[in-house]
């Protein structure tokens, strides 16, 4: 297909298949010819490479030879007037002969038409100018005017009433043969234009009321009668308005007739014509007759309804992809070969801060990217225009919306001759996705190494459990079989500090659960921390003592008032003197310090023991951490005991941390916690409730343990008490009945009727309404407790049984 600079390709087609001569002039101050058609080239005998490119009138000068034309200014005054008006200008004819292709020159005689082509914003964009070959009229006009006849001349108008061309009608004034002959030669011209003519040619009679065809050439259908109903026969329906209008109009003026619609055509299918027809006037300037030429232009019209429907079809793909590309999250963007934006979306327009017309056109460094984040694009586009291959990477870079990581990919755009013309990519913002894979990972740690910490726990968990269940098998097993009274108080001791060892584990476990879960409520109350400091070192003095060490306690004069629970504040300071006693070689120095330090009070443990590592302190007191020492695994732990440390000081507002010099330098535990004002008056210290004495009582036990409740059973009854047994629910009640206790100890998990149903049975028996009835349970939750009470128990011990606790339930006064 011929290339026309100025033209988009998708209307080349269309403007070469045009069969009128058409050039398209560009309204510079040159005039540039910047097409010209198939059309023209053959009717003009040209060549395309002498027009395109020219001005028009360097292209068409004047002849020199006659000094006196006026083609140059007739042509430059009707492209003025198409530029001042936006509307079609029809020139009178010219002659401009063409070149014979054996040499010389062709008389040849031309209509010109200069037509407005529009821009979008209504401006003249370029002008059309066509060329009509009227030269076989003008010579039949001239023939007729060389001859001896009376003649009259009428012009022929245009739509603007100005000379399109000069009508000529006579008759012979000399013999009639002559004139017979003449006539018949003129006709036959005339019929030989028709003929070969490509155009339809009509009469119409002065009011368009009748039509003679005179030849159909498949447009509409030829007749040789004049033809009244030709506007229903040849026109369908819905052009009758448009075109009756036009003919009023041009009747009306006696002015040019022209107009495009559509037409029946002779094979009965829809088609489109451009027809003209100018008024043929007599001597006294009425009209007489119209002459018309009617062009098949319907190749035209689907052309450029085709060109309309691909043209529509295409904007609204383009609106498609700018409002999906406009309106995803993702930045979208061109570059060229030259490394500069050629299209960017609104997403990224607005992550740089900038408008489109400030944005295209430049490259990342003039966009503000850093030199060595521009330096990797611009080598990654010459990749990818090299290579013909994607390119994807990931960098951060900051915007409107902070610093943040991007994910981009880079992509050949190939042109229909197979090479890259552009660079296309998309930048996707994966900042929230990577900050998620690195907590995911972050999280993956976590909870390898709590697994890891998980199987250590439960190792030291069973190695903690038989070491006492181990030392208790064998002082009974030694009882038992030398029945020596030397034997069995050691055996004694040892089951007595065993059990409490295993109870002190159970209770760590315990404590930690109920913080974890926020079961743990305090009772606090204002109090004096010198009182709970020396009963935790009273606490941990047979430790103390057991392996050797000093402990020097420090506090401050005046009083440490705070606002805690005092049972809970004595187990963090234990914990602490226990871990101390723990890690440091036998005969070691501990120091317990005290002191009010502004709005706090500080309490400190330290030892001369192994040590913390540097890279064991910050997980010191995370749950199951326990510090690699050699004295840990001798001495035993669960590595909880810090994690219940933390969590009790943090639930009364206050911090603990831990500071160590290295292996083999001691460590020191600091616990700070809100310091209270003193009350008014305080009471007196160091009083001692005075000593009941033993009261016997009758106790009724129900254990579905035998064992449990035989052992029970002996010590109550070596205390002075009248004991009863029973091993279920039932049996309970039954005895109660007989018994009549003043003290039920019930065990809750008991087969069949549970100590709850039994104690709120008892409730309502009369033997049982004053007793006190206390619940006996592995189960220490806040919710065991809540549900003890509402079944009636009136107090709540733990398995193993503290008996000293017990002895002072049943030692109480009031009972």
């Amino acid at each position: 297909m011929t290339e026309h600079p100025g033209l988009a390709p998708d209307f080349q087609a269309l403007f070469e298949a045009v069969p009128t001569p058409s050039l398209l002039v560009r309204p510079d101050d040159r005039f540039t010819i910047v097409a010209v058609n198939a059309s023209y080239l053959r009717a003009t005998r040209a060549t395309r490479e002498s027009l395109v490119g020219r001005g028009l009138f360097e292209a068409f000068a004047d002849d020199r030879e006659h000094p006196g034309a006026t083609d140059g200014r007739d042509l430059r005054a009707s492209l003025d007037r198409v530029l001042a008006t936006r509307a079609p200008d029809h020139m009178a004819v010219r002659r401009r002969d063409v070149p014979r292709p054996g040499g010389g020159f062709e008389e040849r005689h031309w209509s010109p038409l200069n037509a407005p082509v529009l821009s979008a914003e209504g401006a003249v964009a370029h002008i059309l100018h066509q060329l009509e070959d009227v030269t076989e009229v003008v010579r039949l006009r001239r023939e007729a005017g060389e001859r001896d006849v009376d003649a009259s001349a009428a012009p022929i108008v245009d739509d603007d009433g100005r000379n399109a061309g000069v009508v000529v009608t006579y008759h012979d004034a000399g013999e009639g043969r002559r004139a017979e002959e003449t006539t018949s030669r003129s006709e036959q011209r005339f019929r030989a234009l028709v003929t070969a003519s490509s155009d339809v040619m009509y009469r119409m009679s002065p009011d368009w009321s009748e039509m003679q065809p005179l030849d159909g050439r498949g447009l509409v259908a030829s007749s040789d009668a004049p033809l009244r109903d030709w506007m229903q026969r040849n026109l369908p329906a819905s052009e009758h308005a448009l075109v009756r209008g036009a003919i009023r109009e041009a009747v009306s003026a006696r002015r040019m007739f022209e107009l495009e619609h559509r037409v029946v055509r002779a094979d009965g299918s829809i088609g489109w014509t451009y027809s003209r027809a100018v008024p043929i006037l007599d001597a006294g300037g009425e009209v007489v007759e119209w002459f018309g030429v009617a062009s098949d232009v319907t190749a035209r019209k689907q052309a450029e309804e085709e060109n309309d429907r691909l043209e529509a079809e295409a904007e609204r793909q383009r609106r498609i992809y700018e409002a999906a590309l406009s309106n995803t999250p993702d930045l979208v963007y061109v570059f060229g070969l030259d490394h500069r934006f050629l299209y960017a979306n609104e997403a990224l327009l607005q992550m740089w801060g900038r408008t489109r017309e400030d944005a295209l056109g430049k490259n990342c460094l003039e966009l503000g990217y850093e030199p060595w984040h521009a330096e990797m694009h611009d080598g990654e586009i010459e990749r990818v225009a090299a290579t013909r291959r994607p390119i994807r990477g990931e960098v951060p870079f900051a915007g409107t919306n902070g610093r943040r990581i991007y994910d981009y990919i880079f992509v050949p755009v190939i042109g229909k001759d197979g090479r890259v013309v552009a660079v296309a990519g998309t930048t996707r913002d994966v900042t929230e996705r990577r900050q998620a894979e690195q907590e995911i990972r972050e999280q993956a740690e976590r909870l390898r190494e709590n697994d890891r910490r998980k199987d250590e726990f439960l190792a030291m968990l069973a190695h903690e459990l038989r070491n006492p269940l181990s030392a208790i098998g064998n002082a009974v097993t030694l009882t038992t079989r030398s029945g020596l009274q030397e034997h069995i108080g050691w055996s004694m001791g040892v089951v007595t500090r065993q059990m409490r060892h295993l109870t002190r584990l159970i209770d760590d476990l315990l404590d930690v659960s109920r913080i974890n879960r926020g079961k743990i409520e305090l009772r606090r109350e204002l109090v004096d921390l010198t009182s709970i400091l020396a009963a935790a070192a009273a606490t941990a003095k047979p430790s103390m003592e057991e392996r050797g060490h000093t402990l020097e306690v420090a506090t401050s004069h005046g009083g440490l008032w705070a606002d805690v629970d005092p049972t809970r504040i004595e187990q963090v300071v234990v914990n602490l003197l226990s871990n101390a006693a723990k890690y440091s070689e036998n005969g070691g120095l501990i120091a317990l310090r005290a002191r009010n330090e502004g709005d706090e009070v500080v309490v400190s443990v330290r030892d001369r023991g192994v040590g913390i590592p540097p890279e064991t302190l910050p997980q010191m007191f995370e749950l199951f951490a326990q510090g690699d020492r050699s004295l840990a695994r001798s001495e035993g732990g669960l590595g909880i005991g810090l994690t219940v440390v933390k969590k009790l000081v943090e639930m009364h507002g206050g911090t603990v941390d831990a500071r160590s010099e290295g292996r083999g330098k001691g460590s020191e535990f600091t616990i700070r916690l809100p310091r209270a004002a003193r009350p008014v008056a305080a009471a007196p210290e160091g009083t001692a409730p005075a000593e009941g004495g033993r009261i016997p009582s009758r106790i009724l036990v129900v254990e579905d343990n035998v064992d449990a409740a035989w052992g029970m059973a002996q010590l109550l009854k070596l205390l002075g008490h009248d004991v009863a047994v029973a091993h279920d629910g039932p049996q309970g009640i039954e005895k109660a009945k007989e018994h009549r206790p003043e003290f039920v100890l019930l065990d809750i998990g008991l087969p069949g009727m549970d100590g709850y149903e039994v104690a709120s049975r008892l409730r309502r028996e009369p033997s049982c309404k004053d007793a006190v009835i206390i619940a006996i349970s592995g189960y220490g939750r806040d919710e065991d407790r809540r549900r003890s009470k509402e079944a009636g128990f009136d107090h709540h011990l733990i398995k193993p049984l503290d008996h000293d606790v017990l002895i002072t339930l049943l030692a109480a006064p009031g009972r």
